[in-house]
């Protein structure tokens, strides 16, 4: 039988260590296998390293989850280590003449598992990595414990973070702190160039022209009415990624009750659902979106798109007048779309030229607001064949 012989927690049973350690850390990101934990810290600044003089090494009080990694268990799960005030650590001094990059660690030593030592602790210490010609450094981290060139890491270790030890006892003045916060639950990273339906708590990266269907309340291959608080995050990584809700709408980021949304470039999104509709954030730039010209001009291309978190609307294109019509003042040269209209009235400075390249005055357009998004002619009034020329103009929301 298959299934644990005894799940935790039935009353008239006792159970291990480690089903208790896999029970309370089951809300964590899964390591390599089913019973690990990836871990990490529990606090963004907690366990920070720091340098204390020039021999010496601080770190500072927190909490992490150190992964269990001893190869006689793969459910080891992991373990809650918690230091309470500053611990000062000191690096093997280095009379060699090539510098070595050593890791600070918290580490477990737990004697329950083959090849540990005969303690039942856990420690921060500093493990010695091997000195190296060249590579010793914090951006290449060779021969460093666990990295090229390095010396294995320890079992049941969470690297806190790097410290260069210089050659011939200098001083150490290099130090990089690289653990994260420990990381909730167990969605999935899917690397995808095919149309794809996501589970709660994806992160997508499209490797080709995809769609992706978001999540319902069951299986991925049945989407329906999302669960609140689902979420999942698609980076377009420079193809173009439509999103679909499984039932309901998109709205934020340029869209309002949409039933599409298209990323382009290098966006990020993040979707998440209030239990009926999908709500939509972008970092980087948005898609493109057409604007709507007035009865009197024509274009090929004259768009609109949101820049540095949606904060910012930029136009790109032109607007040509038709042959035979001339704009009046105040009459439409585009409407700008829901979602990417200014917050108040303003205007915006809009070059036009004639089509025998005389270049006529900068032209002052009322923008759209929120009520309507209207960019009308002020001043002169252009001709057929007039161009306005829309690269280059942005505007704040």
């Amino acid at each position: 039988m298959t299934v644990e012989a005894s799940p935790a927690v039935i009353q008239a049973n006792t159970y291990s260590a480690e089903i208790i350690r896999r029970m309370v850390a089951s809300d964590l990101k899964r390591g390599s296998t089913i019973g690990s934990v990836a871990g990490g810290l529990v606090g963004a600044t907690d366990l920070a390293i720091s340098l204390n003089g020039t021999t010496k090494v601080n770190v500072a009080p927190g909490e992490c989850w150190v992964p269990g990694t001893n190869s006689a268990s793969t459910t080891q799960s992991g373990y809650y280590f918690r230091c309470s005030a500053t611990e000062t650590l000191t690096p093997a001094e280095n009379a060699g003449s090539n510098p070595r990059v050593d890791a600070i660690v918290a580490k477990i030593k737990d004697a329950a598992y083959t090849g540990e030592p005969a303690e039942n602790k856990g420690e921060l210490v500093v493990e010695k990595g091997n000195a190296k010609a060249t590579g010793a450094t914090l951006a290449a981290l060779e021969g460093a414990p666990g990295q090229t060139g390095g010396p294995a890491l320890a079992n049941n270790c969470l690297v806190l973070g790097y410290v260069v030890v210089p050659a011939s006892k200098a001083a150490i003045t290099e130090f990089l702190n690289v653990a994260q916060p420990a990381l909730i639950t167990n969605g999935r990273f899917v690397s995808t160039g095919s149309n794809i339906t996501a589970y709660n708590l994806d992160q997508v990266k499209a490797t080709g022209n995809i769609t992706v269907t978001l999540p319902g309340p069951g299986p991925a291959s049945s989407p329906g009415a999302p669960v609140a608080g689902a979420e999942v995050t698609i980076f377009a990584n420079n193809h173009t990624v439509k999103v679909k809700p499984g039932s309901g709408t998109i709205s934020g980021s340029g869209y309002e009750a949409a039933s599409e949304a298209t990323l382009t470039g290098y966006q990020i999104a993040t979707l998440i659902s209030d239990g009926t509709n999908w709500f939509l954030s972008t970092e980087g730039v948005g898609p493109w979106t057409n604007l709507t010209l007035g009865a009197k001009l024509e274009s090929t291309e004259a768009q609109v798109r949101l820049e540095n978190g949606g904060t910012v609307a930029r136009l790109r294109g032109f607007a040509q007048v038709k042959t035979g019509q001339t704009l009046g003042e105040g009459e439409t040269i585009f409407t700008i779309p829901s979602g990417f209209r200014a917050s108040a009235g303003g205007v915006l400075v809009i070059a036009a030229e004639s089509g025998d390249t005389t270049v006529w005055k900068a032209t002052l357009c009322p923008m759209g607001n929120t009520s309507n998004g209207i960019v009308t002619v002020k001043g002169a009034s252009p001709s057929e064949k007039y161009i306005f020329w829309l690269n280059g103009i942005s505007y704040a929301l």
